[in-house]
Order: C-alpha cells, then structure tokens, then sequence
C-alpha cells in the first residue's frame, strides 16, 4: 500500500539558509580576516549587538544536527515504524545527498591545501580522513585546512548509519518516553563536557587541544543533538496527525500566537547568546554554548515546523525556501572558496581583501557557486545515484527525499 507523501515544511528549508549564512558570517570574522569590517572602534549598540551574536554563528551546526535528526524522523519514519522506502534506499540517499558536494569541496580545498608546506604523507592522510569521513575521529586530522567545516559531515555519517537501527527503537516510545529521551540526551551532552572540562583544568590527562577536538567534533559526544532531533521529530508527527483542523478566526489566532511564541524565543535565543558568554568564556570547553541553547532551538524547530505565522510565511518564501535548498554547497564551500579568493593578487584588486566590499563580493560569490552547483551538480548527481543504487520498491516510489536536511 502506497503511503502518503508528506508535505515540505519550507520554513525549515529557509532557516537552514539563515544557520549556513551564521557559520559563514562566523569563520569570516574568525577566520578569514573580516572582523574589522564589524568591529570598530566605536561600535554601536545594534552593531555590537549584532557582533555578539555573529561570535555564536558556530552554533548553527549545534541548529544542524538537531535538524537532521527532525527531518529524517519526520520524512522516513512509516507506519510500522519502520524506514519508509527500505534502509538500502534512505543510506543511498544520504550518500546521493551529501557526497557529491562534499567531495567537490574537498577537491576546490585542495587547490589551496597542497600550496602549503605539506609533506606527501600528511598530505594522504589528510585527504584518505576526509574522503573516508573519518576526520571528526581523529583530533589530529581536524588541524589539517583542507576544508576544516566539512567536520560536521563525518559525524553526519555516524547519524545516518545508526539512523534505521535507532528509528524503530524510538518509534516505540509513546509521547512522554520521547520527551524523557530528548531531555536525557541534552543532560548526557551537558555531563558529557562537563567531564571534558573538568579533565581538561584539572586532571590534564592529554593536550588541551586534543581535549577540546573531542568535546567539540567527536561525533559519539555530538550524538545526543541529533537524539533530541529524532525525538521532537517523532513528537511532531504524533501530534500532526492528532491534530484537528479549526476554524479560520482560530487559525489566525493560533499564527498570532505561535509568532509571539517564535519572536520570545528569538529574543531570548539572542539574550543567551550576548549574556552566557561573559560567564562562559573561559570554558576550556569551546562548544559550551551549545548547553544553553539547545533548550531553545530544539522548540523553535518546532515551532517552525508548525508552518503558522508570518514569520514561517517569510521563511516560505520561494526565493529563501531555494536558499534554504542550496545552504548545504553554501556551508561545504565557504571555506574552499575564501581559499581561492584569497590566492588573488592583492594589487590587482581595486579594494583592500578585508574591506565590506571584497566580503559583499565574497559572499554574492559564494551564493552564485552554491546555486550553480545545487542545479548543474549536486541535483543531477543525486538523481542518478538513487536511480542506479537506490532501487526503491515500488509500493515505495513515491516516498521524498529529504532535501531540505542540513548533510
């Protein structure tokens, strides 16, 4: 029997553009030399305020992570609880969907990568880790800046490999049991750096730098976000399909209410990131933040989700809903590209390289790469691995993909 296809949920595909444009902001100001252009010497109040919360753009993968677990439960969980489609056809997915650009971004950072000083077998350790997705593994392979963001994707890989085996374990937990799971999991996380730190200040068992690649990329300690994504995925299509629908005066009252819902949690989401930083900051736990604000992104997916209000209605634009759709080359490729656009002769330039000009540049660039990649790479490529390996069944054709998933 054919089950029916689930409807995109647009305003999550568009925030997933607003999270990539976070990580980019972040390394550009961190990393690629662009912090002059926000930070000035007299700094106003909504500039400041804007800086403070670009300095926590990192944890937009925090965003990804609890995202992925949300949409894969949300598009593949069946009525048995079982993988909609089969597990052959969701792992050929996963693959179709994020290799082919990871690999592109591995090949545009190598351009620049095998410009520095590397020996040849650094050089093929770095590159057998990254095509491995194994990076994330090994502390040592992530000070190699052959695409340093694409870390995220090796912890990736371990969701969607446990993903059919956790899906029907969870899919046997009624409401309440999900909810304990999802706040479990945020206090396993919490207990988890909690020790990290503490080894690292007190006992000092290992380098600090080792210490801090596992707390912050090991994907076993990132495992839990993706949990609680599965979990509230698992919550909301329950609810989804309890749900009754209103009138049109209550309809209109229930978007008035969930966008005040959805601004309080922005504004507290922005209180946390300017506040918690000033008591946190030595934390020789880098991600620390992400203690904070998982109990605040975990219901503004949810919340958007939901699909009511004008503020999903902005998100559901065509325009940023296709954003949304190429955020994933926007984040494998942001790195890779400053690599490139950095090699350019700084006297044939006609502005300074960290000047808001060359960013705008940088940024409109990376936009058209993405998009071109998304429509003449990415899009044909994945079609033609689900077609030649996915061999869905064919009660199953019609179940989608989950493109609108953060790799």
């Amino acid at each position: 029997m054919k089950q029916a296809v689930r409807k995109p949920l647009d305003a999550l595909t568009g925030a997933r553009f607003l999270a990539a444009m976070g990580v980019v902001l972040y390394h550009s100001t961190t990393d690629f030399g662009f912090g002059p252009v926000f930070h000035r010497s007299s700094t106003p109040l909504p500039l400041a305020l804007w800086n403070a919360i670009i300095a926590q753009g990192y944890l937009a993968v925090d965003f990804f992570f609890l995202l992925s677990g949300f949409i894969l439960a949300y598009n593949y969980v069946a009525s048995d609880g079982g993988v909609r489609g089969g597990k052959r056809a969701f792992l050929v997915a996963r693959i179709a969907r994020i290799y082919p650009v990871y690999l592109l971004g591995i090949a545009l950072g190598l351009i620049g990568y095998l410009q520095d000083s590397h020996g040849p077998k650094l050089a093929t350790m770095t590159i057998a880790t990254h095509l491995l997705l194994v990076q994330s593994w090994i502390p040592a392979a992530l000070a190699f800046d052959l695409n340093p963001p694409a870390w995220s994707l090796a912890a990736e890989a371990l969701f969607y490999a446990l993903f059919p085996l956790l899906l029907p374990l969870f899919a046997e937990f009624g409401r309440r049991m999900l909810v304990l799971v999802a706040i479990a999991a945020w206090m396993l996380y919490l207990l988890v750096l909690l020790i990290f730190a503490e080894l690292d200040s007190g006992l000092a068992i290992a380098p600090s730098s080792v210490l801090g690649s596992i707390a912050s990329f090991n994907p076993l300690v990132r495992l839990s976000e993706f949990l609680i994504g599965l979990a509230l995925g698992l919550l909301f299509v329950r609810a989804s399909a309890l749900a009754k629908p209103s009138p049109a005066t209550s309809r209109r009252l229930t978007a008035g209410m969930h966008d005040l819902a959805l601004v309080a949690l922005l504004v507290v989401l922005g209180a946390v990131f300017v506040v918690v930083p000033m008591f946190v900051a030595d934390s020789p736990v880098a991600n620390i933040m992400a203690i904070f604000a998982l109990p605040l992104l975990a219901p503004l997916i949810y919340l958007l989700a939901l699909q009511r209000g004008l503020l999903v209605w902005a998100l559901s634009l065509p325009l940023v809903a296709w954003l949304g759709e190429i955020s994933y080359g926007i984040y494998i490729l942001h790195w890779p590209l400053w690599s490139l656009l950095k090699a350019v002769p700084q006297q044939t330039l006609p502005f300074n390289i960290h000047s808001v000009w060359f960013l705008a540049i940088y940024l409109l660039l990376l936009i058209s790469a993405a998009g071109l990649s998304f429509t003449f790479f990415e899009g044909p490529t994945r079609r033609a691995i689900r077609a030649r390996w996915g061999q869905p069944k064919r009660a199953n054709a019609a179940v989608p993909q989950p493109a609108h998933v953060q790799g």
